[in-house]
């Protein structure tokens, strides 16, 4: 998992390259595919368009937020089978 703007939340590696994967894609209930897709959106919903590296900083000087949406996803895998193998 690795969360990156407008992409899916969820990436394994490929014939050449790191490829990106839908969850719904994934042998995981759709539960956890939705809960993912939400913390990838609410990620998403984090990024200003507007930012210029030549200006200030738009976050407080402590870095990204966080993402409170990540104890969804963590939960609803919890209560899955577990991690996808494979």
């Amino acid at each position: 998992m690795l969360s990156d703007y407008e992409c899916f939340p969820v990436w394994r590696p490929g014939p050449s390259s790191v490829e990106n994967v839908d969850p719904a894609t994934l042998p995981v209930s759709e539960e956890l595919a939705a809960a993912l897709m939400g913390w990838a959106e609410e990620f998403d919903a984090t990024l200003n368009r507007e930012y210029h590296p030549t200006r200030a900083s738009p976050w407080s000087g402590t870095g990204m937020p966080s993402c409170s949406g990540a104890g969804t996803w963590q939960a609803a895998w919890r209560a899955s089978s577990g991690p996808v193998t494979g």
